[in-house]
C-alpha cells in the first residue's frame, strides 16, 4: 500500500513540475507577445503627442523615457534594459509610421520556443498591418529571434526581418 502511495505522490509531483514549467513558458510566450504588441501598434494618442513635441523643450525628452518604461520595460530584463533601448530602439517602426502618417496595427502574433531543451529562444512573426490615411491597407510579416532570462524577460532581439515594412513607410509605398 505504501508503495502505491508513493508511486502517487511521485506522479503528483511531476505533474506539478511539468504544469509550472508549462505555466512559465506560457507566461514568457505572452510577455514577449505584449512587447511585440506596443511595439507594432500605433501610435497611440500619448505616442503622437510626445513625437510632435520632442525636441521643443526639456520635458518632451523625459515624456519619451516615461513612455520607453510604462510600455517596454515591464519586458525586459532589468540589467539590459538600457542597452536593449540603446543598441534596438522598439519605436522604430512607430517614429516612422508617425513621421510618415501611417497607422500600425498586429494582425496576428506567434511566438514558440525554439527548443525544447533551452527554454531561453523564442522565434516570433507577427502580421502587422499599416494603413495610411485614404490608401488602402498593406501587410508586413516582422520575423525574428527572441532570447529570455531565466526570469523570462527580454534579454536580446535578433535576427529581425521587417519584410520591409519601414521601407514600404519610408517610400510610401
Amino acid at each position: 500500500m505504501k508503495k502505491k502511495w508513493l508511486l502517487v505522490l511521485m506522479l503528483a509531483g511531476a505533474l506539478g513540475l511539468f504544469t509550472a514549467c508549462s505555466d512559465k513558458q506560457d507566461s514568457t510566450e505572452e510577455g514577449i507577445k505584449s512587447y511585440l504588441e506596443n511595439e507594432f501598434n500605433g501610435p497611440d494618442k500619448d505616442l503622437e503627442k510626445i513625437l510632435k513635441d520632442y525636441g521643443k523643450n526639456e520635458e518632451s525628452g523625459k515624456q519619451l523615457q516615461t513612455y520607453y518604461k510604462d510600455k517596454f520595460k515591464p519586458y525586459l530584463y532589468n540589467e539590459k534594459y538600457q542597452d536593449l533601448i540603446n543598441t534596438y530602439d522598439p519605436l522604430l517602426w512607430l517614429q516612422t509610421a508617425y513621421a510618415k502618417g501611417y497607422k500600425l496595427k498586429v494582425k496576428d502574433i506567434k511566438v514558440e520556443n525554439t527548443d525544447s531543451n533551452d527554454k531561453t529562444a523564442y522565434d516570433f512573426n507577427v502580421q502587422v498591418q499599416y494603413t495610411k490615411d485614404g490608401e488602402s491597407s498593406k501587410t508586413a510579416k516582422v520575423h525574428g529571434l527572441i532570447n529570455v532570462s531565466d526570469d523570462g524577460k527580454i534579454a536580446r532581439i535578433r535576427n529581425l526581418d521587417d519584410g520591409g515594412l519601414r521601407d514600404h513607410m519610408m517610400s510610401g509605398q
